[in-house]
């Protein structure tokens, strides 16, 4: 009963969002809102697990709380006044009942993964488990660099784009060793933040980063978007043969079909 109560404050608030984000987006028409809310939905999962007895795990929390509203700033203003994301409107166009149907496929399930990627984090929130000054340190560092691939590749695709050439790619700083450094970026930081909390998830916490990975590669992510650029851009099917997907120094490996 004790372990129930401590996730249904989460499970509360993350619901209670996802059905706010689903009004909006309503007369919007922009499912996308979901998206731009994702990094921050983190932190407020954890809001009612916040170590206000045991100062030394906020520095786990300031670290979802620096990723998270970094993620959610970056996505909404790179999507600001383009409309909605183009994976929603197909679906928009299929289903006669999107409208209604948004709230669980969409609203209510991506707030869900919020909540199983977040269980490692809440689970060591509410134990009594201090955390370890080697783990953390490691974890810290492991998080610092996948946070700095985010923020250099994001940066390096801004400003490559301003003199970009109409089907052309971005292939120099670190999207010249992969071709998804920010997606890399995101694996490293889960794995940091597994490495923190090392102590207690020694067996399981490892899930988090190997589901956001899965996530990533095969769900709505690398595929996802390497087929869009394949069809958009005839620059990318060479790029592929040189630069692998993810893992820099590795063996190129092709975009899905």
């Amino acid at each position: 009963m004790e372990t129930i109560g401590v996730f249904s404050g989460p499970l509360a608030i993350l619901a209670f969002q996802a059905v706010v984000l689903w009004g909006f987006s309503i007369p919007t028409k922009d499912s996308s809102l979901m998206d731009r809310f994702w990094g921050i939905s983190f932190t407020f999962c954890l809001l009612p697990l916040f170590p206000w007895h045991d100062l030394t795990k906020v520095g786990l929390v300031l670290a979802v709380f620096l990723w998270g509203s970094r993620l959610s700033w970056h996505i909404t203003r790179r999507n600001w006044g383009k409309g909605e994301d183009a994976r929603y409107a197909k679906l928009r166009e299929r289903n006669p009942y999107y409208r209604r149907d948004s709230l669980v496929v969409i609203f209510l399930f991506q707030g869900f993964l919020v909540f199983l990627l977040s269980l490692p984090l809440m689970v060591f929130l509410h134990s009594s488990t201090p955390l370890h000054p080697f783990f953390f340190t490691a974890g810290l560092c492991l998080w610092a660099l996948g946070w700095s691939f985010e923020v250099v590749a994001d940066r390096q695709m801004n400003r490559s784009k301003k003199t970009l050439q109409p089907g052309g790619i971005v292939d120099t700083g670190l999207w010249s060793i992969c071709r998804h450094p920010n997606y890399l970026g995101e694996v490293l930081l889960w794995g940091g933040f597994w490495v923190m909390t090392l102590p207690l998830t020694w067996w399981w916490g490892w899930l988090s980063p190997f589901f956001i990975a899965w996530l990533l590669l095969r769900f709505s992510g690398v595929e996802h978007l390497e087929r869009h650029m394949m069809r958009t851009r005839p620059a990318y099917a060479e790029y592929c043969q040189r630069v692998p997907a993810l893992w820099p120094f590795t063996r190129p490996t092709p975009p899905p079909d």
